[in-house]
């Protein structure tokens, strides 16, 4: 609701003649103020802005580009007019961020396993600003882990202009399959009465991860 200040001038704005409007969004790295328009049919209008109703006000447009609210206070002048004083909220909230580490699955190589990714979902971080990232998930023997990883916000990048929310993926190591060759074993005796034996096969493998002797890998 406007407020009306007589000045020594005799006509009041109309409704139509002056809009203020607030602004609420969220955070995106840009300065922003209140919405103030003039009728195109008000020829010398001048609007001042001050941070309190009883403040300085001043051609200079208060802003606000961090998360948090400030009401500003307008004074809109022109010939003829009463000089009308109003106010408008400025609210700039928090985005939010989902960082998630990548995932990824090989098959047993005796090597550890590691993905150096993070994906920063959600509404995301405002252009140029970001974080970097460090990683101490690995997996090595058959199994699965999680990728856990820590973030370090650029010094650019507040954070209380975020919520940041954290999801490591998921590295697995499955078993490695292995070709083995089988070769029996065939030998020849004359009868003579007594008990022959026989070693059954060789078993050989090109995978020098796989111990054929002790049939393990």
């Amino acid at each position: 609701t406007a407020t009306f200040v007589v000045t020594g001038k005799d006509v009041p704005f109309s409704t139509a003649d002056v809009t203020v409007s607030s602004y609420s969004n969220k955070y995106d790295g840009a300065a922003h103020g209140i919405g103030v328009t003039v009728a195109d049919g008000i020829a010398g209008a001048v609007v001042k802005y001050a941070t309190t109703a009883n403040g300085d006000f001043a051609a200079t447009e208060p802003t606000l580009t961090d998360v948090g609210s400030m009401t500003v206070w307008c004074e809109i002048d022109a010939p003829g007019y009463i000089t009308q004083t109003n106010s408008a909220t400025i609210t700039i909230t928090k985005r939010t961020v989902t960082l998630t580490s990548g995932s990824a699955s090989k098959a047993y190589d005796g090597t550890p396993l590691t993905k150096h990714t993070v994906t920063a979902g959600g509404d995301g971080f405002v252009s140029d600003e970001g974080a970097t990232y460090s990683y101490t998930g690995t997996q090595t023997e058959v199994g699965s882990s999680v990728n856990n990883f820590s973030y370090t916000l650029k010094s650019n990048t507040k954070a209380g202009n975020y919520t940041i929310t954290t999801v490591p993926g998921t590295l697995t190591v499955t078993k490695r399959p292995v070709m083995v060759t089988v070769t029996g074993h065939t030998a020849t005796h004359t009868y003579d009465g007594t008990e022959k034996t026989l070693d059954a096969f060789d078993l050989a493998t090109k995978d020098e991860l796989y111990d054929v002797d002790k049939n393990t890998y």
